[in-house]
């Protein structure tokens, strides 16, 4: 949140995690049997979510940046990448979204992957 607003108080323009250096960007249309989509749009195709429990003893909101990829056929992810976040959070993210369930999805009648990034909000119960 400092390094947020010190950037923003010297006037530089601020990416989103997307285009930060270590993260490539996504393409629109399927690329190894994948497609990258929207945190909104992959949010759309949940089916089974399990919240994130806040780590006893953490006392501050925060939040973890995730980068994960489903398989063709849906289901739980396959993969997930931490991009940010307080490794205590991240532990926590990590295990709540291993259960979430995606539906598959389809890009001209073939079932392609899934991949997005996913903004894990933590607050303390203050």
């Amino acid at each position: 949140m400092v390094l947020l607003a010190l950037t923003l108080a010297l006037g530089q323009e601020v990416g989103s995690p997307q285009t930060a250096k270590h993260v490539p960007p996504c393409p629109s249309h399927p690329v190894n049997g994948r497609v990258c989509l929207s945190e909104g749009v992959l949010r759309g195709f949940l089916m089974f979510y399990v919240p994130p429990k806040l780590p006893q003893g953490a006392s501050e909101n925060g939040e973890v940046l995730l980068h994960v990829i489903v398989p063709r056929t849906g289901g739980k992810p396959a993969k997930i990448l931490v991009i940010s976040g307080d490794p205590a959070l991240t532990r926590s993210a990590v295990r709540a979204v291993r259960e979430w369930v995606f539906m598959g999805y389809v890009v001209q009648g073939e079932p392609v992957g899934m991949e997005g990034d996913l903004h894990i909000h933590f607050k303390s119960a203050q």
